[in-house]
């Protein structure tokens, strides 16, 4: 890869118009009497971690510190089987999520960032029930401190951990020279525990996670044509009366040999166990069906999704919403050979319809098209159209099982400008626009950039603006009795801004550090409140909620992540790790931004200081000193 030019050349000859490319690869014949050399290597780690949360609940704003340790190994069973563990692991350098204010009814999805977890994982995502987040996530009952406090006004919440406690990760996988291959993953949870404050210096703990094993089983079979068929296995054992969960999955894909066309199919059953006095069991089920036309300038999808609506994968895998079916289909034309100023390009369109499953109801129906190009130049440009022509009936937005919500046929234009990145300076900047299509006003529109600044070969920066706008946004606001039974929505205007700074400086290859900031905020200010009527139309009521209530929100989060590593030997790292972070969630709304930030900075800060020590040992080499 020679960076400067964007150039990637291969050793055989590689087509980007062919849909694969592992089976493009050159073979090697006639190599024998190789004998894989033993693979084993240690990576214990030391670390100290002082850390400052200020709390009016804990009554001081004092230092805590604690020195942790861990080992890391890994292990070679023959040629390509790959034994990993870590036990008590330490992920204190990992970048901080990129959190935001959540108003819709779906969970909101972070990338996984933990070496662990991103390294020799391809097969852990057959059949697609793997979210490695839940392993060392939120606690699974987190809610459940301020639930069990909201009853007694003598108690709060004095401390409540946002991350589970990791006793030990392990991973197995590998393949035969036949194409089977095989992943095992197992993690377990210590236990996680919120500290509740009774007056008095009085304190109490609340179980929020308890412990847990998390169970991941693949096997996966290569066919011929880029084909393979596998079977994953997701199993969450947990202590006690909390639910347990097992989700069993198929997975194929078919290609025909000329490469030309290839059949998807997937299929999976959640089974919950409720371990209550009832002790029930919640079965659902999922399946996908795909067709495409996979290669040349003209191509296809079409295909067909459904989730019923007791279909649940969550304890270890990911799913925004299940009670969906969806049909789509897909046109469009590629072109990778250069020609004239153009590098390549690609335009198409989609349309997809989606409806309830168990009600048989219509939901939306998108039609979408898309283009790209790139010049020679490397200046790349995309663009793309989305229209909703028949209205949304939303039975997701009342957080309440049938209850329907009618919004409005919509359109939606953006589209981007990324400019050639091998320049010391280079940007990506994007843009769009919403509005719905009836008589009313509501709309919203966003921009951002991304500009991209290599100062020297040493030193780059990496700022970022994004604004996005909300006008006369419908939606859900709360509640307006104890019981949660009647729905109350509003109309707001809605504004968020999220402001991030990266600067990264290279002292030598075996020295460095990165930093990144980021402040985003988020202003939700209602104009009406409304009640949710049998038709799915609002009918707008007078103001339900008091000063306490009230769902008017002026939402900030600011990270700060300093990162210093220094590999003093091969594999063998010292790292230093800050992090600075500042939460307010609060009613009174601010619209400046210099006014808001200065509010901001001048609440308690979170700081976490810890030195973390790595040092790589390998058996190969400990052994060679040995025999000198």
């Amino acid at each position: 890869e020679v960076r400067r030019d964007r150039e990637v050349s291969y050793w055989n000859a590689v087509n980007p118009s062919i849909d694969g490319m592992v089976q493009q690869f050159g073979m090697i014949d006639s190599v024998s009497y190789i004998r894989p050399a033993m693979r084993l290597s240690f990576t214990p780690y030391l670390a100290t971690l002082s850390q400052n949360n200020p709390s009016a609940a804990r009554g001081d704003a004092s230092w805590d510190s604690k020195f942790t340790g861990g080992l890391d190994m890994k292990l070679g069973l023959g040629e390509s089987t790959t034994l990993d563990m870590s036990i008590i692991p330490d992920f204190g350098q990992v970048q901080s999520d990129d959190v935001e204010l959540n108003l819709t009814p779906f969970e909101l999805r972070f990338d996984e960032n933990r070496p662990f977890f991103t390294e020799n994982t391809d097969i852990f995502r057959r059949g697609g029930l793997f979210y490695s987040r839940r392993i060392g996530g939120k606690p699974f009952n987190y809610n459940g401190a301020a639930a069990y406090v909201a009853t007694d006004a003598s108690k709060s919440v004095a401390y409540n951990p946002d991350r589970s406690v990791i006793s030990n990760i392990v991973k197995l996988s590998g393949r035969d020279k036949n194409g089977l291959g095989f992943g095992i993953l197992n993690g377990i949870h210590g236990g996680t525990v919120a500290e509740i404050s009774r007056g008095k210096g009085l304190k109490e703990n609340f179980l929020t996670d308890p412990r847990t094993n998390f169970n991941l089983i693949v096997v996966d079979k290569l066919l011929k044509n880029n084909s393979h068929i596998s079977f994953t296995n997701a199993n969450t054992i947990r202590e006690g009366r909390s639910r347990d969960a097992n989700v069993t999955a198929a997975d194929v894909r078919l290609a025909t040999d000329d490469n030309q066309y290839a059949f998807t199919g997937n299929a999976a059953v959640s089974n919950i166990y409720s371990n209550d006095s009832l002790n029930s069991t919640k079965r659902g089920y999922t399946y996908s069906l795909g067709f495409s036309k996979i290669n040349g300038q003209f191509r296809f999808d079409v295909g067909r999704t459904l989730y019923n609506d007791t279909y649940d994968p969550t304890d270890l895998g990911f799913l925004l919403t299940n009670n969906v079916v969806r049909n789509y289909a897909t046109v469009r034309r590629v072109s990778f050979l250069p020609k004239g100023g153009i590098n390549n390009y690609q335009l198409g369109a989609t349309a997809a319809y989606q409806e309830i499953y168990d009600i048989a109801a219509y939901n939306r129906l998108d039609v979408t098209g898309f283009a790209s190009v790139q010049f020679k130049n490397f200046l790349q440009l995309s663009a793309n159209l989305n229209y909703v022509p028949n209205g949304i009936n939303d039975y997701f937005e009342a957080r309440n099982s049938h209850r329907l919500f009618k919004k409005p046929s919509e359109a939606e234009i953006g589209g981007t400008i990324e400019t050639d990145s091998r320049r010391k300076v280079s940007a990506l900047i994007s843009g769009g626009y919403n509005a719905a299509t009836d008589t009313s006003t509501r709309r919203a529109w966003y921009v951002g950039i991304e500009p991209r600044l290599r100062i020297s070969n040493r030193f780059s920066l990496l700022p970022s603006v994004k604004l996005r706008m909300y006008h006369n946004e419908q939606g859900f606001a709360g509640y307006s009795d104890s019981l949660k039974t009647k729905e109350i929505f509003g109309t707001r205007e809605r504004q968020e801004i999220v402001t991030t700074m990266t600067a990264n400086y290279l002292f030598s290859p075996k020295s460095s550090f990165s930093v990144r900031a980021r402040h985003y905020w988020s202003v939700v200010n209602y104009t009406y409140y409304h009640t949710l009527q049998d038709d799915g139309r609002l009918k707008t009521v007078a103001n339900p909620f008091d000063a306490t209530t009230n769902p008017e929100r002026n939402y900030n989060i600011f990270n700060l992540d300093f990162v210093y590593r220094w590999q003093f030997a091969p594999g063998s790292e010292l790292n230093l790790i800050w992090k600075n972070s500042v939460f307010t969630d609060t009613k009174n709304l601010v619209y400046q931004y210099d006014q808001n930030f200065t509010n901001v900075f001048g609440n308690e800060h979170n700081n976490s200081v810890s030195v973390k020590f790595l040092y790589y040992l390998d058996y190969l080499k400990i052994r060679k000193r040995n025999r000198q």
